[in-house]
């Protein structure tokens, strides 16, 4: 996981193999203080927003301190330039 620079609260975790998908891995770089979480996804099905939810929802969370996901869909091609 690397942060933005200049802030300690914002980062940013690349996954760069959706399949096989490992919860382990996910959980080894994602800092326990984690309060948000927005997956960008750039299929066209949400597959990789579906297995981190997965993921955070079996993990054990306690309710009060589950983070918050959203997941967007972006478009990698350059046809609105």
């Amino acid at each position: 996981a690397d942060t933005l620079a200049g802030s300690s609260n914002v980062g940013v975790l690349r996954v760069r193999l959706l399949r096989p998908w490992s919860p382990a891995h996910f959980f080894a770089a994602l800092p326990e203080t984690v309060r948000r979480i927005c997956v960008l996804d750039q299929s066209s099905t949400p597959a990789l927003f579906l297995e981190v939810t997965a993921s955070i929802h079996t993990h054990g969370f306690s309710v009060s301190s589950l983070p918050l996901i959203v997941g967007a869909r972006i478009s990698s091609s350059a046809s609105g330039c």
